[in-house]
């Protein structure tokens, strides 16, 4: 989704597990580095939860996506990995252990 740049305004981005339990209400961004002339400035934040969180909840008024199955725990670590192991540069054999 390109955005466009408008003074006085904030982008903010959102990773996939907020796009996951907000149950695809919110959209999740593909990172990715456009080269622009001129200055800008950007701050980023990241906020995760702890690595043995249970991340098998829904917001409210999110149409579950994670949370179909209340009795099934689904922790921020392993799915976190899960989804590090798709990205291209953890897909060279160095990385092979994952």
């Amino acid at each position: 989704m390109d955005v466009p740049h408008r003074p006085g305004h904030l982008v903010v981005n959102i990773g996939s597990l907020l796009a996951a339990i907000s149950g695809g209400t919110l959209k999740a961004t593909s990172h990715r580095i456009v080269d622009v002339c001129g200055e800008r400035f950007s701050v980023p934040y990241f906020l995760e939860p702890r690595y043995d969180a249970n991340i098998n909840q829904c917001l409210p008024g999110g149409t579950p996506a994670l949370c179909d199955d209340p009795g099934h725990k689904v922790y921020y670590g392993p799915w976190v990995f899960e989804k590090i192991t798709k990205f291209a540069e953890y897909k060279r054999p160095h990385y092979s252990c994952w």
